[in-house]
């Protein structure tokens, strides 16, 4: 039985940065959307990338691998831990690598390392969800998108792929249900993902910053077994945090306790399900007139 007191390093705590992310960043649940938005940005040999949040490098190092042979892709991210441990990854060497790959630590609200017009593509994969979470900032994914749209040149390419963490779905049974709803709901409504429901908004934030939405895509994450759905939607983690809390989300020990049992009981008979939606949204910047 998985203790509810258990002590994993956490991922829901903005600004800080453990091993645990990085395992979260490798979980190959991603990888189908991933894999098809890559084809929908259209690459093409000499092209100059942008992977803005790039964390570990895994898209950055996909996209340089890639067949259309991109001139140069840059990876960008906030957060020392990512840089280093992509540009670690970067000298193991063990990518076939076709294009020039190189990464830079930034805030993605302020590229001034970067001219108007440097990039022919940029992209930006669940970073909008986490962004101005530090500062408590609801502008941010705004003023990320409309940066980007300042470094990618004319008639360039975005695409953002975000979650919609409030169409989540989580079935263990009957059993403990209530408990499980109510984390669900609590997890969404006090913003331990800060823009949980980013995925459903990423059309209009393109329009708010005058790039043109193209392409819409939803893909489904779905995991049919605890070990699998635990590494994306930490159910440990999150019945810790909501436990003896003392405000409307509260659960008991108790409540935790069953609740992680049934999720336990409901993988081994195969009655567990649990799924995701990431949305993803391709545009283009207006042709100068």
């Amino acid at each position: 039985m998985i203790a509810p007191d258990a002590d994993p390093k956490k991922i829901f705590v903005p600004g800080e940065v453990n091993e645990a992310h990085f395992q979260y960043l490798d979980n190959p649940a991603f990888a189908p959307y991933k894999e098809a938005s890559y084809r929908q940005l259209g690459l093409k040999p000499g092209d100059i990338v942008l992977d803005a949040g790039c964390g570990t490098g895994i898209d950055t190092f996909a996209m340089a691998s890639m067949a259309a042979k991109v001139g140069r892709i840059i990876g960008v991210d906030r957060a020392d831990p990512m840089i280093v441990e992509a540009r670690r990854r970067r000298a193991l060497e063990h990518y076939d690598l076709d294009g020039e790959v190189s990464f830079v630590r930034a805030d993605l609200t302020d590229l001034d390392e970067f001219e108007s017009d440097s990039f022919d593509v940029a992209r930006i994969d669940r970073t909008l969800q986490h962004a101005g979470a530090k500062e408590r900032d609801d502008t941010a994914p705004a003023r990320i998108l409309a940066e980007l749209a300042r470094v990618v040149r004319p008639g360039g390419t975005i695409q953002a792929c975000e979650p919609d963490w409030g169409a989540a779905r989580i079935d263990a049974g009957v059993v403990a249900e209530a408990t499980g709803r109510k984390i669900s709901n609590a997890f969404v409504e006090t913003r331990r993902i800060y823009h949980p429901r980013i995925g459903i908004q990423l059309a209009a934030l393109f329009r708010q910053v005058r790039i043109n939405p193209t392409h819409r895509m939803r893909y489904i994450i779905a995991c049919r077994t605890l070990a699998e759905a635990e590494a994306i939607f930490r159910f440990q983690e999150n019945a810790a945090d909501f436990t003896n809390t003392g405000d409307k989300y509260s659960i008991t020990a108790r409540e935790a306790a069953v609740w992680l049992a049934a999720l336990e009981a409901a993988s081994k008979s195969g009655e567990f399900y649990a799924s995701l939606p990431i949305h993803v949204v391709t545009g283009q910047v207006p042709l100068e007139t």
